[in-house]
């Protein structure tokens, strides 16, 4: 997933769209830059940092407070 949102933000397509995902997220990129290319090559820059960064944590941990819990969330809300 990560190669194909890199892939996106520097040519500003995804070539590879062998697979299902693939051909999802080539369909939402070919939207986004049709609305708005600059604003599409910021979310997909976004969006691949996410997944550099959070996608794989273990969402099994269980906080004993709130400020436990709030700092591991709050990439998945925009603190990026």
């Amino acid at each position: 997933m990560l190669r194909v949102f890199r892939e996106a933000v520097s040519t500003g397509t995804i070539i590879d769209q062998k697979s299902g995902k693939k051909q999802i997220q080539a369909k939402m990129l070919s939207e986004m830059m049709a609305l708005d290319k600059e604003r599409a090559l910021t979310t997909m820059k976004a969006w691949a940092k996410f997944v550099e960064t959070a996608s794989g944590r273990q969402h099994h941990t269980h906080f004993a407070t709130l400020d436990e819990y709030i700092p591991y969330r709050v990439i998945d809300v925009g603190q990026m």
